[in-house]
């Protein structure tokens, strides 16, 4: 009997092995600058707030840890003006970007390189909130030391700029962090963890583990005997 509860024990352990060895998914991660607005005339986007700019990667890796993300790794980018109040997210799946550089994080999963550059001059398909009057298409943004920033239909709609523009060095960038999808940057969380069913012996295989349990222990009986 002894015998018989070890070997189950055995595969109980065996199975919650197999399910904490089980593959990573892969990811996609973000990374943030945060600046302040100079000058302003979209309406909604007010000059002296802060805003935020968050790019949104994904190569298919699992971990924010010595990756490497190109250009055709861009998913998303995300705008915040008014301290957060006013939005504009662009899907980057299929948009024609111009770009220099990459980015890459260092073993500890910080940002050590951030692109030269990103750059779109034609978005006609993004969604925008919070901004008084409706943009007017196509939009644009830049990821540069230059300005504008952000501007609609060349800035005939108006032109939002940061004191100069938007930096590239790494340190002014959050370290990537997982996320909840390729365009929503909350925080990725953890779905609770589901019971798994532990395997169970069918009836022959019990069978056949009885008898070779109990031929163990006829034979360590016989050795003490």
């Amino acid at each position: 009997m002894h015998n018989t509860r070890t070997a189950r024990t055995t595969l109980a352990l065996l199975a919650t092995a197999a399910a904490l060895a089980a593959p990573a998914h892969a990811a996609p991660y973000a990374t943030l600058h945060s600046g302040m607005v100079d000058t302003s005339s979209v309406p909604g986007v007010n000059a002296g707030q802060s805003y935020t700019v968050t790019i949104i990667f994904d190569n298919g890796g699992t971990s924010a840890a010595s990756q490497t993300w190109e250009a055709a790794h861009l998913v998303c980018a995300i705008w915040r003006f008014s301290n957060g109040s006013t939005q504009f997210t662009q899907s980057l799946a299929g948009a024609s970007l111009s770009y220099m550089g990459h980015a890459r994080s260092n073993p500890a999963g910080a940002l050590g390189v951030m692109f030269d550059s990103i750059q779109e001059d034609d978005a006609s398909t993004y969604t925008a909130t919070g901004f008084t009057t409706p943009l007017t298409q196509p939009v644009e943004w830049r990821i540069t030391d230059s300005n504008p920033i952000f501007a609609d239909t060349n800035g005939t709609g108006g032109t939002v700029t940061a004191v100069g523009g938007v930096p590239t060095n790494a340190q002014y960038w959050s370290a990537p962090a997982r996320v909840t999808a390729a365009c929503d940057d909350e925080p990725y969380t953890a779905p609770p963890a589901t019971p798994t069913a532990v395997p169970t012996l069918g009836h022959a295989a019990l069978a056949l583990l009885s008898g070779v349990l109990g031929a163990a222990g006829w034979l360590n009986r016989r050795r003490k005997a």
